[in-house]
C-alpha cells in the first residue's frame, strides 16, 4: 500500500508541474494592456484653434431650420386647402349623391425651395362614397402630389398607386 501511494504521489505531483507549466506559458504570452491616458479638457483645448472666420451665429442657424420647418407645414396647409371633395369624386368618377367624404391620411414634403416657396407635396386620402355596382359603402385610398411654385398651387396630380 505504502508503493500504491507513492506512485499516486508521483502522479499528482507531475500533474500539478505540468499544470504550473502550462500556466506559465499562458501567462507570459499575454500581453499587458496599458491603461488608456485620457488628456484634460485644458489640454484638448490648448490644442484646439477655431479662427475667427469660422465661428457662426447659432440664432442664425435655429432661424433658418425654423424657417424651413414652417415652409413645410405651410406647404402641406395650400396643397390641402386646393383639394375638395369635387375634385376627389369626379377622378374616382362618381356621381356626387354618392360621395360622402374624403379625409387626410398622410402628408409629406418631397422637395421644398424656401427662398423661392416652391414645394411638391405628397398627400394620401382616404374617399368613402357609395358604389351602386355592388350596392355597398366603399372606402379607396387616393395619392396626390401638389406642385408649389412661388406660394402658389400650380398642379394637382391624383392617382390610385403610389407611382409619383
Amino acid at each position: 500500500m505504502a508503493k500504491e501511494n507513492k506512485v499516486l504521489v508521483g502522479v499528482f505531483g507531475i500533474i500539478a508541474v505540468l499544470c504550473l507549466l502550462a500556466s506559465y506559458g499562458a501567462y507570459s504570452n499575454t500581453e499587458k494592456i496599458q491603461p488608456a491616458i485620457v488628456p484634460t479638457a485644458e489640454e484638448i483645448a490648448a490644442l484646439v484653434v477655431i479662427p475667427a472666420t469660422q465661428v457662426y451665429n447659432d440664432t442664425a442657424i435655429v432661424e433658418k431650420l425654423y424657417e424651413e420647418d414652417n415652409w413645410e407645414s405651410e406647404a402641406i396647409e395650400l396643397a390641402k386647402d386646393d383639394i375638395s371633395n369635387k375634385d376627389v369624386y369626379r377622378f374616382l368618377e362618381i356621381e356626387k349623391e354618392n360621395f360622402d367624404k374624403f379625409n387626410y391620411r398622410d402628408s409629406e414634403v418631397l422637395e421644398y425651395d424656401v427662398e423661392d416657396k416652391d414645394a411638391l407635396v405628397w398627400l394620401k386620402l382616404r374617399a368613402y362614397f357609395y358604389d351602386e355596382s355592388v350596392e355597398d359603402d366603399i372606402k379607396e385610398t387616393v395619392y396626390v402630389l401638389v406642385t408649389i411654385e412661388d406660394g402658389e398651387v400650380e398642379d394637382v396630380e391624383f392617382d390610385l398607386e403610389d407611382d409619383f
